[in-house]
């Protein structure tokens, strides 16, 4: 199994048999390289970190936009008591 680099486009391709050997050289031909297994670990676990820390944030945002205080229910539901006739 070999990994190739486009850019930040990676691709596990296998090497088994001449046929998987001949598409290897294709993408060799059209500008893909080999690259290192660290390198392909840690562009992936980086990009995987990102998005959670990404989406954590966007979780805690909505829950802190969402989430009152009791103080701030009961306020409100006394506006609604002297506002209604």
């Amino acid at each position: 199994m070999k990994i190739l680099r486009k850019g930040n486009e990676f691709r596990k391709v296998s090497e088994s048999n001449m046929q998987q050997y001949k598409v290897v050289k294709s993408l060799l031909n059209q500008g893909w390289n080999y690259c290192a297994k660290q390198v392909y670990k840690e562009f992936t676990r980086g990009e995987v970190v990102k998005k959670a820390v990404e989406e954590a944030k966007n979780v805690t945002e909505t829950v802190a936009k969402t989430k009152t205080t009791a103080k701030e229910r009961r306020a409100g539901e006394q506006k609604k008591l002297t506002t209604k006739k």
